[in-house]
């Protein structure tokens, strides 16, 4: 019983200094105030806005603002809009699968990859299809629409075909599909 009634009191005077501390930054006029930290005659730690003989200054510091992650921009990466003009060979692109926000269910990282053209790819002309995933170009180039795509690691992606001519001029492109690939886990045991 003793125990148990010292266990509370300690958890209850060990959250307070957190909780004061809390309180005065958020209790700050502005950000980039600054606190005082000080022992009283007890011992016991005092925090305050005003300063204090002997009282260490803890400044709150102002916040950066959240920023976005940047896509990679690698200089592999190929122009993306397709050729215009009475020379234009394609008139649609379109990443069949894997669907956009789609998950993909595979340990090995294996992604079924069907691009739609119109017309077909013209592959007695030289022009094969192109991945980016993630940003950055794989060196394989396709003569069918569609394939797999081996090792892709657990997490988010982003994929994008294109066609190329054989000089590697962009004929088309498709719009970017983002797709997820679950690996199951060691740690999870079915029931």
């Amino acid at each position: 019983m003793f125990l148990h009634r010292a266990k509370a009191r300690w958890t209850a005077s060990a959250r307070k200094p957190a909780v004061l501390i809390a309180t005065l930054a958020l209790s700050a006029p502005s950000f980039g105030a600054t606190i005082y930290r000080w022992l009283d005659q007890n011992g016991t730690v005092v925090y305050s806005s005003e300063p204090h003989p002997g009282a260490a200054a803890i400044l709150i510091a102002q916040p950066r603002p959240a920023t976005a992650p940047s896509q990679p921009s690698p200089g592999n990466v190929v122009q993306t809009t397709p050729a215009r003009g009475a020379d234009a060979r394609y008139a649609d692109a379109l990443v069949v699968e894997p669907l956009d926000q789609a998950t993909i269910h595979s340990n090995a990282g294996e992604v079924a990859v069907q691009v739609a053209l119109q017309p077909g790819l013209n592959v007695s002309a030289g022009d094969r299809l192109a991945v980016l995933l993630d940003g950055r170009m794989l060196p394989q180039r396709y003569s069918v629409t569609s394939f797999t795509l081996s090792g892709v690691e657990r997490g988010a992606h982003t994929l994008q075909a294109v066609v190329v001519s054989p000089d590697g001029a962009t004929l088309i492109s498709t719009a970017i599909t983002t797709f997820y690939v679950w690996h199951a886990s060691r740690l999870f045991h079915p029931r």
